[in-house]
């Protein structure tokens, strides 16, 4: 055989096994990349998901919170027309009285002979309007924190956090 057919042949057996070499690194890339971009474009499905339901979730949180302020705000507004009335009523009436036997710390005081009035005394006795006053606004403030607390309740079960939600 020819020399330069052996050198040939092997020449070409190299370039062969050069080529193969670089086909198959370039095959494996490719399936590597392919498998890289699949799974980029799954988590960017998974992404976007997310993102989803964070807005619709948002939504759902925003809708919640402005029905509960509201609902809180009017029974905030009833109860302080309530008790404009109630202190419009105690005024009317001359002002909180409790029972004369509450305010008795002491026993009945008799004096030696006949008062001027032979009339018994007054069954109650009327409250200083700073204790009627205070009365009012402790009550008041009291049905407030209820109320606060019942909207507030009122929001954990619609947003979910306790039981089943109502919307989602």
């Amino acid at each position: 055989m020819n020399p330069y057919t052996i050198i040939g042949g092997i020449v070409l057996a190299i370039a062969l096994c050069l080529g193969g070499a670089s086909v198959g690194k370039r095959l494996e890339r490719t399936a590597w990349q392919a498998k890289e971009l699949a799974t980029a474009a799954a988590a960017q499905k998974e992404m976007a998901a997310a993102q989803d339901r964070y807005v619709r979730l948002q939504k759902f949180n925003e809708a919640t919170a402005r029905k509960a302020s509201a609902d809180h705000e009017k029974a905030i507004a009833t109860l302080s027309q309530q008790y404009d009335a109630a202190r419009a009523a105690i005024r009317a009436a001359g002002g909180l009285r409790v029972p004369r036997a509450i305010c008795q710390t002491n026993g009945a005081v008799e004096g030696p002979g006949a008062g001027r009035f032979d009339d018994a005394a007054t069954a109650t006795v009327k409250l200083p309007d700073r204790v009627t006053e205070d009365l009012l606004n402790l009550t008041k403030r009291a049905d407030e924190l209820a109320e606060r607390l019942r909207a507030l309740q009122a929001w954990v079960r619609a947003a979910g956090h306790y039981g089943e939600p109502t919307v989602r």
